[in-house]
């Protein structure tokens, strides 16, 4: 499954940069985080509760983050397990560039699921994909919001 998008952000690429590299934040705006840890540079491991569909699972992941330009673009591959519901894996790309007022952060992501979510269906999956990624943006642009 493929999702992707645009988001205008009303911070300096540099911040919005700084922000998605660091663990704190991460875990303040990704949807169902309890946890995130950087044991290496540029390894994380998230933990995390999602509900797709009628079936509530408690992943662990571990994802690698690639820098291809550094406070411009990086590269986001995981792999999370949620035990017999199943798994999930997936890359984000996203790119920062600099626009009037602020930052466009364009991203897109693909991910696969296995094993008993699977079994849902991909429309469910999808909607549940989308909900999640619009949750997490949301998140983002509310921490980003500079104070009035």
């Amino acid at each position: 499954m493929l999702i992707d998008g645009t988001k205008i952000l009303a911070l300096p690429q540099d911040e919005v940069w700084q922000a998605l590299n660091n663990s704190d934040f991460l875990s303040r705006v990704i949807p169902g985080c309890s946890k995130v840890s950087e044991p290496t540079p540029g390894q994380l491991v998230l933990v995390l509760t999602a509900a797709v569909g009628p079936i509530k699972v408690n992943f662990n992941a571990e994802a690698q983050r690639e820098v291809l330009i550094p406070s411009t673009s990086f590269t986001l591959t995981g792999r999370g397990s949620a035990g017999p519901a199943g798994a999930a894996s997936g890359r984000v790309k996203v790119q920062l560039t600099p626009v009037e007022g602020g930052t466009q952060l364009d991203y897109s992501a693909t991910t696969e699921i296995t094993g008993r979510m699977a079994q849902l269906g991909s429309r469910l999956i999808d909607s549940t994909a989308r909900k999640f990624s619009e949750e997490f943006f949301s998140n983002l642009a509310r921490e980003m919001t500079p104070p009035a």
